[in-house]
This record gives C-alpha cells, structure tokens and sequence, in this order.
C-alpha cells in the first residue's frame, strides 16, 4: 500500500487541474454517494460476500488519504476561520480557531526525583495487585505498612496494523 501523498502525487500528475484552477464545491448528493459507498462496502462484509480484513484496510487507506488532504489545507482553513472573527457556523456545526495548550519541561533533579518516587510508588501499587490477585500482600519496605493495590482495568481489543518485514 502507498502512503497517501504517493497516490494524491500520482492522481494529480493524471492531468488534473491544479488547486488554484478547481472549483470544488460540494453538493450533498456527492456525500451521500461517498457515504452509500462506504454503507455498500460494509453491508457486503455483514453479508459474507467479502472479507472484513480487506474492507477495514481499504476503509483505512480511505481515512489515511482524508486526512492527508485535510492536513494540506488545514492553513488555509484557519486563515478562513480566523477572518470570521475565529468562528463560522455551518448548520448544525460550529468551526473555531482555537491555539491548542502549550507544553512544559521540566529539566532540574528535584522533578526527576520526584518522578522516579512516584514511578517507584506506581510499580510497587501495580506488584501488590497481582499478589493481591493470588491472596497475598506487599508490605512496603520503607514505612513496613500493606501497600494498597492498584485497580486494573483491562483494555479491550483491538486491530493492530504493521509492516511486514523483509527477510
């Protein structure tokens, strides 16, 4: 499977008008053919007519390529939405501009000391779960007190998709 950017580069190089000279504008019947696509592809799995595997792919494949074309817009989007005062309305939609949080370091050893005790807490809590499991206790060795267990909730599964390797 090609990334994105390699079938978005090879569907523009089919003689395609450039961005600037398309004008897209799209009604809701081209959505709904989208979304019946989609329906079609899932309700032929449901029948047993094709496998879940492959329509998952292609349906990822689907959102990789969605993405990425958001992601080439996504600049202009905000100057859009920014000269609208930061908000524009769209039916039952509300698209805003807004500055995602910023992040903080925190680089000296008291922190990083800190760190390490509570990791150290964390294991320890996790260790007395699993004795708790098989009916026994962790005592903890600093303060000879019964560490309570942490609580486990297990996740639930799902697809996990990787790369082959060569050999």
């Amino acid at each position: 499977m090609e990334s994105p950017e390699t079938e978005i580069k090879q569907g523009r190089e089919a003689n395609q008008p450039k961005k600037k000279e398309m004008n897209y504008n799209p009604k809701p019947i081209e959505r709904e053919k989208i979304e019946d696509a989609m329906m079609y592809m899932i309700d032929q799995v449901e029948k047993g007519n094709t496998e879940a595997v492959q329509t998952f792919l292609d349906l990822r494949q689907i959102e990789q390529i969605a993405k990425y074309c958001q992601k080439q817009i996504e600049e202009q989007t905000i100057a859009e939405v920014n000269d609208n005062h930061g908000r524009i309305d769209r039916g039952n939609l509300i698209i805003e501009s807004r500055s995602s949080a910023g992040r903080w370091k925190f680089t000296d050893d008291a922190h990083a000391a800190l760190k390490q005790q509570l990791k150290d807490a964390e294991e320890l809590r996790k260790q007395a779960h699993k004795l708790h499991l098989k009916g026994s206790e962790v005592i903890d060795p600093e303060t000879g007190e019964i560490v309570p267990p942490a609580d486990y909730t297990p996740g639930k599964d799902s697809i996990f998709i990787s790369k082959a390797r060569k050999s």
